[in-house]
């Protein structure tokens, strides 16, 4: 039901996720036959892709021992599979299945088996509990709360042009450009997921709207650019690990730290780990920013620290991560390795700030 992409990993669970999904699946639409003619002629593809998901979360809560990691994923996957018309009976029926063969595919490590019974516990819990709200629509609290739906409205209407006029208007009139990045961008890309999340609108509807909005952060970069700041001799290369194409909260951190006097590269979505250690090569940066938005990316953020820290030393590269996944689960980033981790942009250029200051930070 949803196609974020996510890179395989070497566990041996994750390498086996496709057979796994195809042997469900057969077993799925065998007690559902009108789950295959409901979604046709996609319902094939479809399911297998969730199933093939439910498979890499599994993996990647193993390998990190981490049971929110799954437990989440199947909060919220619950919700997304109930907008579409499919029951969490059905999940749950997923979930019994791939244990199933799993625990047939590796019926000789009894550890393994432990611990996958452990997260399919959690996880059925998680089910047996009263279905939660598909999506959070809260009106918030801030001023620019209404300017926010206003503007998600200009674009679910694909009036482009009048919701980039909108933004730059507001920061002409003297709304801090940080502001509109925060409560009005961000808001709405929330707004705008929870709206997919309730099946109220079509990914490609989700998509337009995200890259528009992208689009129209280029308007607002002579007011993030054109500040005639003093430089601070300090740099940051900010990214997303390959994968990962959710890539406007690292880009609102770059933008930040740029108005704040760094020096700033800013390399976007899904840049592979040989050429983002190369780039470090090259310019020696004084911190480097990762975010994830999906768990199973933690693990290749993990990859990626252990390759940078095997060339330089925690002092002259300091990292900080963030995103969904560490915003989630208490203490994650230290548990792979990096030196902080930031809940927002704004947040991020304090912990960046304390980061060059010496010591840990929270």
């Amino acid at each position: 039901m949803f196609s974020p992409s996510i890179a395989s990993t070497n566990s041996p669970i994750a390498a086996r996720r496709e057979a796994v999904a195809e042997w469900v699946m057969e077993r799925i639409f065998k007690f559902y036959p009108e789950l295959e003619k409901k979604f046709e002629p996609v319902g094939r593809a479809r399911t297998l892709e969730d199933i093939i998901y439910h498979v890499t979360y599994l993996s990647t809560a193993l390998t990190l021992d981490r049971v929110e990691f799954f437990t989440d994923y199947i909060d919220w996957t619950r919700s997304v599979l109930e907008a579409h018309g499919v029951s969490a009976s059905q999940l749950a029926m997923s979930l019994e299945l791939i244990e199933e063969k799993l625990v047939a595919d590796f019926c000789d490590d009894e550890d393994l088996k432990a611990q996958m019974s452990r997260l399919f516990r959690h996880a059925q819990k998680q089910l047996a509990l009263k279905s939660p709200p598909s999506g959070v629509d809260q009106t918030g609290s801030h001023p620019l709360e209404s300017t926010a739906r206003e503007y998600l409205d200009l674009l679910l209407a694909s009036n482009r042009r009048a919701s980039k006029d909108l933004l730059v208007a507001l920061v002409e009139s003297g709304v801090d450009v940080r502001d509109v990045y925060l409560h009005i961008i961000a808001r709405s890309q929330h707004l705008l997921g929870v709206l997919w999340q309730n099946n109220r609108i079509s990914v490609a509807k989700e998509h337009y709207v995200t890259a528009a909005t992208q689009a129209n952060i280029t308007s607002l970069y002579p007011f993030v650019f054109g500040q005639h700041i003093p430089k601070l001799g300090r740099s940051l290369v900010a990214t997303c690990i390959a994968g990962e194409l959710h890539e406007l909260g690292i880009r609102m951190v770059a933008d930040f730290l740029e108005m704040e006097g760094w020096d700033t590269n800013y390399l976007g979505a899904s840049t592979p780990i040989p050429d983002l250690l190369d780039y470090i090569e090259e310019i020696s940066p004084d911190v480097l920013a990762v975010s994830a938005t999906l768990s199973p990316h933690v693990e290749q953020i993990r990859d990626l620290i252990a390759q940078v820290r095997a060339k330089h030393e925690p002092a002259d590269l300091r990292i900080l991560v963030g995103g969904r996944p560490f915003n989630r689960v208490e203490g994650l980033w230290k548990q792979i390795g990096a030196d902080a981790m930031a809940f927002d942009a704004l947040s991020a250029v304090q912990k960046a700030r304390d980061l060059l200051g010496g010591g840990e930070t929270s």
